[in-house]
């Protein structure tokens, strides 16, 4: 991995924290098996007798483990478990009783989680009418305010060993996500306990009942390639649309790639986006240009502090965007196709502003470095413009995917209509004159993974035929999803069910906590590579999200990383 790549040690994501792939469990414990009364001796229980205790009287089911404080005194239950590392799910169900009362800061009834030297993971508890969590660095967060008398809720913690980071749920809904109070390797014990302070307190109980944790499968993305944040740089806060190829000839893997120097906060602020060039020999550690570090292909290069002239930027179709590249070796030469914008926006009801008028360049390289941009007569020097009025690319043609098929080439891209985005394809003798042919994929149905949009399309040839992997956006979160139509000829293609699911970590190392939860961010998929035995070496690209707090208020980041991960779909 290139020196400049962040660590990649990092935190859950939540769609599958939400549907997990488990893969032991290494707790349950529902108490039912145990006679009333002190729960230490009790089953693989040990600590202080008294405490805590095994009630039927009030329970979720069956019998429950009861705290009674200033009747038991002080101590706890502590029982040994093998979490083994990785990321964990814990459940269980919790009450409290609200009749007492308790100082702000006091401890109550808790549930303790200890890594494998003794040393506190986290602490959910009850306190002062409230349900908490511990978090760093030594954070009491409210779960639960006004916790209601006698009632069950279900908490759920999301423990990520490897990131240090812990996620909570109550009564299935998201409640927050922060670091670990301490970090380890694995849980290796549980505390059910009680902190009497004698006069502090009137006479109070909690309840925790059905606890269960299981491990959720390892996630195997490799993270390769991050932004160079706190660099400036060109490539400082985005990389992504990573296109891969194995050149043969030179013996290793090349990736054309997208980065930009600044985050996109909204539609209506943009910075130069430029393709740069990485090279890997085994696909997975990825070494960028090391000469200067520049891009190898530019939109353009304005000198610092100039004064754009939008008519001027207009003029010219990748004066401010080159970005997207889909490379092929062609003969003795490098042949790329990529996307270019000028700044065009149209400005909708709202007051917001729309971009538009997307369309694809050519460009050609000796040796895969230095590129020579191939004017087009598709409008404003592109090969492959936009479409006449109400077709389906007629405000914008973007994100080419071609390949040779004989003396042919074939392009997949997607097109604008001005609300929509759909998959169009076209063909072409020379690979400069394109003739376009229409819809490859259209929208599905209502309440499909594609009904809003399709888009980013990747074709591989793969168990003797055509695949056409694309991004769908749905109507409900999340938004985005990897899916597949499949084809004999590259022209009929039938859409297959479910999508590939992928598993990448948010980057840990940061002083932002990157939020998994956004159903609005985006994955890319812009290469996939056929292995000898079927599977799918994919390049893909994350976005994260994470809201930072300034002076002047709450800003939002937006960031995309590079990952590579094997699948079999």
């Amino acid at each position: 991995m290139s020196r400049w790549s962040a660590a990649c040690a990092l935190c859950a994501f939540f769609s599958l924290l939400l549907h997990p792939a488990r893969a032991s469990v290494w707790l349950s414990e529902n108490f039912d098996a145990y006679i009333e009364g002190n729960l230490v001796g009790q089953g693989d229980w040990t600590g202080v007798p008294g405490p805590v205790r095994v009630q039927s009287t009030f329970a979720k089911s069956g019998k429950a483990a009861q705290g009674d404080y200033l009747s038991w005194g002080t101590g706890d239950a502590v029982l040994p478990v093998n979490s083994g590392s990785g990321t964990h799910i814990v459940e269980f169900d919790a009450a409290a009783d609200t009749n007492g009362s308790a100082p702000v800061g006091t401890n109550l009834g808790y549930v303790k989680f200890f890594n494998e030297k003794g040393e506190e993971l986290t602490r959910f508890y009850f306190a002062h009418r409230q349900f908490k969590i511990l978090l760093y660095p030594a954070t009491q967060y409210v779960i639960v305010d006004n916790t209601a008398n006698l009632r069950w809720y279900h908490i759920r913690i999301g423990i990520d060993l490897l990131s240090a980071m812990l996620d909570v749920w109550v009564d299935g809904a998201h409640i927050v996500q922060g670091r670990l109070y301490k970090t380890g390797t694995s849980i290796n014990t549980i505390a059910v306990g009680q902190w009497n302070q004698g006069t502090l307190f009137t006479r109070s109980n909690t309840y925790i009942d059905n606890m269960h944790g299981e491990a959720v499968q390892t996630y195997t993305a490799s993270l390769v390639l991050s932004p160079m944040v706190p660099w400036t740089c060109w490539e400082a806060y985005n990389v992504l649309y990573p296109f891969v190829i194995y050149d043969e000839p030179l013996g290793r893997y090349r990736m054309f790639y997208t980065g930009s120097a600044a985050a996109q906060s909204n539609e209506s602020v943009w910075d130069l986006w430029q393709i740069g060039i990485a090279e890997s020999t085994d696909g997975v550690n990825w070494t960028r240009r090391q000469d200067d570090y520049e891009p190898v292909l530019y939109s353009t290069q304005f000198p610092e502090g100039a004064v754009l002239n939008p008519e001027e930027l207009s003029q010219v179709f990748d004066s401010v965007w080159a970005f997207g590249a889909c490379v092929i070796r062609d003969a003795n030469s490098y042949r790329m196709w990529y996307t270019g914008w000028n700044s065009d926006v149209e400005y909708l009801p709202t007051g917001k502003s729309n971009k538009i008028n997307f369309r694809i360049g050519h460009a050609v390289s000796i040796d895969g470095i230095k590129w020579t941009k191939v004017p087009g007569e598709a409008g404003a020097g592109s090969v492959l413009g936009v479409g006449q009025p109400n077709s389906p690319d007629c405000k914008g043609a973007a994100q080419p995917f071609v390949i040779k098929i004989g003396d042919t080439y074939r392009m997949w891209y997607e097109g604008y209509d001005g609300q929509t985005w759909r998959i169009l394809c076209a063909s072409s003798s020379d690979g400069i004159h394109w003739q376009k042919q229409g819809v490859a994929i259209d929208t599905g149905p209502a309440g499909s993974l594609d009904e809003l949009g399709a888009r980013n399309p990747v074709v591989i040839r793969r168990k003797g035929g055509y695949e056409l992997w694309y991004q769908g956006q749905s109507a409900s979160p999340p938004f985005y999803h990897v899916l597949r139509a499949t084809s004999a000829d590259c022209t009929v293609w039938t859409k297959q069910p479910g999508e590939v699911e992928l598993h990448p970590y948010p980057p840990a190392g940061s002083d932002l906590n990157w939020n998994a939860y956004d159903p609005t961010a985006q994955v890319h998929v812009d290469s996939v590579i056929v292995n000898e035995d079927g599977t799918c070496r994919v390049f893909f690209a994350k976005q994260l999200t994470a809201s930072q707090q300034m002076r002047y208020g709450s800003v939002e980041q937006r960031r995309f990383y590079i990952y590579t991960e094997v699948v079999n779909p």
